[in-house]
């Protein structure tokens, strides 16, 4: 069963087992936007469209641009970043859109990471809030 973990006016992202799965209106069937080990348990896309923030064991941050790419884990590519992805720490329980370009992620309270953070989607900044 697929989970949805978030809306916009074009897309849609649902959790399903390991994966990040995207579906929106320029994409045939759906796009892998993220895999992580466990599940995909929280998401966000932004509010103008232009990419979006998957967690699991850490997060990744995908462009919503053309030509949607499949993620694959470690691998180097413009459409999307890895955050945190081996640190068995970081594991995010809830991420939301804050300002233009923040998300708010909220990390599990059980972990050496625990903590609310601000993460600049486009130059990385983490700065811890609680």
């Amino acid at each position: 069963m697929r989970n949805l973990l978030a809306q916009s006016n074009n897309y849609k992202l649902f959790g399903f087992y390991e994966e990040a799965q995207l579906e929106g209106e320029f994409i045939t069937g759906h796009v892998v936007v993220g895999d992580f080990y466990g599940s995909a348990d929280c998401a966000c896309i932004d509010f103008g469209e232009r990419w979006c923030v998957s967690g699991g064991n850490g997060i990744v941050i995908y462009k919503l641009a053309p030509p949607f790419e499949e993620y694959q884990v470690d691998h180097s590519t413009s459409q999307w970043k890895e955050l945190w992805r081996s640190d068995e720490d970081w594991y995010p329980e809830i991420i939301y859109q804050i300002e233009e370009d923040i998300v708010r992620i909220v990390i599990d309270v059980f972990s050496n990471a625990k903590g609310v953070y601000d993460l600049n989607v486009k130059t990385l900044e983490l700065i811890k809030r609680v």
